[in-house]
């Protein structure tokens, strides 16, 4: 199972207009609205509707390693 540090994904998520999340989608090859959607899951649903490989790209993406922002 993933855990991730919610506060950061949260403000991380919410500091971004709507252009650098589409940038960011488009990036990392996940639809924007799933990744809007990241900053309301809790750690079961982030299990069930992420591939580790995306949010080991979303990480790089936001310009944090893996490690910094989830934990298994």
């Amino acid at each position: 199972m993933i855990f991730y540090q919610e506060p950061i994904i949260k403000d991380l998520l919410g500091n971004k207009t709507l252009d650098e999340l589409e940038s960011i989608s488009e990036t990392i090859g996940m639809k924007k609205i799933k990744l809007i959607e990241l900053k309301n899951l809790n750690e079961s649903q982030l299990a069930l509707n992420y591939k580790k490989n995306e949010i080991e790209k979303l990480s790089h993406a936001l310009g944090y390693k893996f490690e910094d922002l989830f934990e298994e």
